[in-house]
């Protein structure tokens, strides 16, 4: 079973906490956890930060992880070195 956390427009601090709440559902209750970025326009590092805690988590639990991103997340994570 699959679990989607969608972000659209903003992924900044102040999405990041109820994010991440919907992203501890999913790794409870699901096998594969779909990150769905695509509708993210602005980012920040504190996103960032989420989305690597969310692949450590996944690899840690065994559950696999789909990230789609926008060009802008996909942008920024190249800037910043880090492969999802």
């Amino acid at each position: 079973m699959s679990g989607t956390v969608a972000f659209s427009d903003r992924l900044t601090i102040s999405e990041v906490s109820v994010g991440m709440n919907t992203v501890k559902a999913a790794l409870a209750n699901c096998d594969e956890v779909v990150v769905d970025a695509t509708g993210v326009r602005e980012i920040d590092v504190s996103a960032v930060q989420l989305l690597i805690s969310v692949k450590k988590e996944c690899r840690n639990r065994g559950k696999k992880l789909i990230l789609h991103t926008s060009d802008t997340v996909g942008n920024l994570m190249t800037l910043f070195g880090i492969p999802l």
